[in-house]
């Protein structure tokens, strides 16, 4: 049961027992490896061990010269005249020959004596259509190989991995073109079998430092040749001005008389808007005049702007008088307008109103004298008023005689004239009537006890109702005379003034009253 396993093992490890005793040693064949290289000869063998082999000993018996380590079946073929690899062929060129003791061989198809490189094999000697010289791109075209020309065809003829590189014997000659405006530098080439960037076959570029000056650009009042013709600024460059005729000398020009150029010719000038090129004083830049010309050529005659024009002022309310503060100029009086002589309205809505009319006391300066309501010559009396001296300023006047007619009063006049006496100012119909022998508050009366009466200038009295000649003391009145009836003070004693019998002069009777005034009854 023990020696089956073993058995397995030795056959799985290629070694074949040389006995079966029955016991746990199996015996193998093992072969001499003289050239230690691993692999050994079938002439000479041995016994051992399975798994014990001889020291020097193999279980390969392949070798086919174990005295050279350098041949067994494992073996590169090299070029030395034997069989490396035990196939039984010496030097030949199979897969296990070492590359680097053989020499490459190139198929040489289109006889050009360069072989494809793709296609080159290995072996000790040169195999029949086989050359030793590869480096052919292309094997199938004789003119094709690193010995030739490149030519500009599209094909890499040199075999130098560049397609038509600019060393190409029939490469064109391009300008460069640093402007990049299709116009090349003639002083600046480079060879190159296509157009490269930046180049061009034109030669004819005078500045490619500019893109805008070439032979095809256009010519420009720049100072410049833009457009390489040899000439600077020419009367047809596109942007050059127009000039026209200025036979007056007044700086503008005759539109029917005109020229192009860069600059200015001489007796020209860039303005055309002159209308009358014989006369210096009439053009856009003059002033227009009242004087039936188009000064400044606007196509207007005399019109209201002219410097010389008068200015006229509008008479809205038609009484030949205008409003100063709005005015116009105009060469002919425009309809209903008047000279600034005339602009002296004040109210220019009124025709009532104006330097020739009256004043009229109404509160408005009628005449337009810059007064309203004054009393100078132009005021209208009838409908002023009267003012009358004030000589005492009492505030009244004498009105014996009208001092003035006037819309408003007079310094030193008053339009009351009720002053009875203009040369005292303590008398008048303000003045408190005072017991002096005048007529104060000139009512036409001396003295009287009106209301306007100075009661302290008066004399009281009392009146005697039952007229016994003693007045009742409890009915005084302040009066400059007695009036009828009424007594003074030293007979205001009567104590029952509706009974004549009764005051301080009568007789005291018994009849329970006291008769006598004296504050007792029937004494």
């Amino acid at each position: 049961m023990r020696a089956a396993p073993l058995l397995l093992a030795l056959i799985a490890s290629g070694c074949t027992p040389k006995s079966d005793t029955g016991s746990d040693t199996a015996l193998c064949t093992w072969y001499e490896d003289a050239d230690g290289d691993g692999w050994g000869s079938q002439a000479t063998t041995t016994a051992a061990p399975c798994d014990a082999p001889p020291q020097g000993w193999v279980d390969t018996a392949s070798d086919c010269d174990d005295g050279e380590a350098t041949v067994h079946p494992g073996a590169d073929e090299g070029c030395d005249g034997l069989d490396n690899d035990c196939d039984g062929f010496v030097d030949d060129d199979d897969p296990d020959l070492d590359p680097s003791d053989a020499d490459a061989w190139y198929p040489d198809v289109d006889g050009d004596g360069f072989g494809d490189d793709e296609q080159a094999v290995l072996a000790c000697s040169q195999p029949s259509g086989f050359i030793a010289t590869g480096g052919d791109c292309d094997d199938g075209a004789e003119r094709i190989n690193p010995d030739a020309p490149e030519l500009c065809n599209g094909s890499d003829d040199d075999c130098d991995g560049v397609v038509d590189e600019d060393s190409a014997l029939d490469a064109a000659t391009w300008q460069l073109d640093a402007a990049g405006d299709g116009y090349g530098d003639p002083e600046a080439s480079v060879q190159a079998c296509t157009q490269p960037d930046g180049a061009t076959s034109d030669t004819s570029d005078c500045d490619d430092t500019r893109s805008d000056v070439h032979p095809g650009a256009d010519e420009l009042c720049d100072e410049v040749d833009n457009d390489c013709d040899g000439t600077v600024d020419e009367d047809d460059a596109i942007d050059a001005p127009t000039w026209y005729e200025d036979g007056d000398a007044d700086g503008y020009g005759d539109s029917w008389a005109s020229s192009r150029a860069c600059s200015a010719p001489s007796g020209s000038v860039g303005d055309a808007s002159d209308c009358d090129d014989t006369r210096d004083d009439v053009n856009p830049g003059a002033s227009e005049r009242c004087d039936g010309v188009d000064n400044d050529c606007d196509g207007s005659v005399d019109e209201d702007e002219a410097v010389d024009a008068p200015s006229w002022h509008p008479d809205d309310d038609g009484d030949g008088y205008g409003e100063p503060s709005v005015s116009r100029p105009a060469c002919e009086a425009p309809s209903g307008w008047v000279t600034p002589e005339d602009a002296t309205d004040c109210d220019d809505t009124d025709a009532s109103v104006s330097p020739a009319a009256s004043e009229v006391c109404d509160g408005v300066d009628n005449d337009c004298d810059g007064l309203i309501d004054d009393d100078d010559d132009s005021l209208d009396t009838s409908t002023a008023s009267s003012w009358y001296a004030d000589a005492d300023a009492d505030g009244y006047g004498d009105g014996s005689s009208v001092h003035a007619l006037a819309c408003t009063q007079p310094s030193g006049a008053v339009a009351d004239a009720q002053d009875c006496d203009d040369t005292d100012a303590t008398i008048s119909p303000a003045a408190s009537e005072v017991c002096d022998g005048v007529d104060n508050d000139c009512d036409g009366l001396i003295d009287d006890d009106d209301d306007s009466l100075d009661t302290t200038t008066g004399t009281s009295w009392y009146e005697d109702a039952d007229g016994d000649g003693y007045g009742d003391v409890s009915s005084s009145a302040v009066r400059c005379d007695a009036p009828t009836g009424w007594v003074d003070v030293s007979l205001a004693a009567d104590c029952d003034d509706s009974d004549g019998a009764i005051h301080p002069a009568a007789s005291e009777v018994c009849d329970g009253v006291d008769n006598d005034c004296d504050g007792l009854i029937d004494d």
